[in-house]
């Protein structure tokens, strides 16, 4: 986003575009991260001792927890740059259609 003379700004929607391509990618690296961590568990609940069973269940547990939680709001802030961008452009559209019919 640019300021423009009038004060108001403007919209690089292929930048907008590239930043929603990024955060997909990050998006599909942590998915894939979750995969993993839910096949290959860094160690089963007794390999601590039985002390430290019932407490690594629980870190365990809420760790995989906060992991989908984070990548679905990855995938919110994804969704949500990539529909900025569209309104954006829709707007752009929508404001060259106004200008020309007012031009004649």
């Amino acid at each position: 986003m640019r300021v423009v003379p009038d004060g108001g700004f403007a919209v690089d929607v292929a930048a907008l575009g590239g930043v929603a391509v990024q955060i997909g990618l990050a998006y599909d690296d942590l998915t894939t991260a979750i995969t993993q961590y839910g096949q290959e568990a860094p160690a089963a609940p007794g390999d601590f001792g039985s002390e430290v069973a019932g407490p690594w269940s629980d870190f365990d547990g809420a760790w995989a927890q906060e992991l989908n939680v984070f990548g679905l709001a990855l995938s919110e802030v994804c969704s949500n740059v990539r529909a900025a961008g569209a309104n954006y452009s829709a707007a752009d559209s929508a404001g060259i259609r106004a200008i020309r019919s007012v031009d004649g």
